[in-house]
Order: C-alpha cells, then structure tokens, then sequence
C-alpha cells in the first residue's frame, strides 16, 4: 500500500469482507475504503427511503 501511495493512489478499497480481518486502516498510509460498510450504509439507507404509498 505505501508503493501505491508513492505511485499516486488516493485510498485502498477492501473489496473482500475477509480482507477487513487482515488489514486495518491503522496498516495502510492510505484511506482505506471498508466494502462491507459502504455496502451495509447503502443498504440502510435504501431501507429507510419513504415509499409513496
């Protein structure tokens, strides 16, 4: 992550629910983009949009 981060990457996304076991944001010099919460926090709030009934 630090190479990616000299070659100009912004952040890490852990596209793997495992992956978030192994690597910390503390690991990584980057931002690091947790797929199972960005996932969860869409969901959420798909689920709490107001339907027109």
């Amino acid at each position: 992550m630090e190479k990616l981060a000299a070659q100009g990457a912004q952040a890490v996304v852990l596209a793997c629910t495992e992956i978030e076991l192994l690597i910390s944001p503390k690991d990584s010099p980057l931002p690091v983009l947790d797929s199972m919460a960005t996932h969860a926090h869409a969901a959420a709030e798909a689920c709490l949009e107001p339907v027109a009934v």
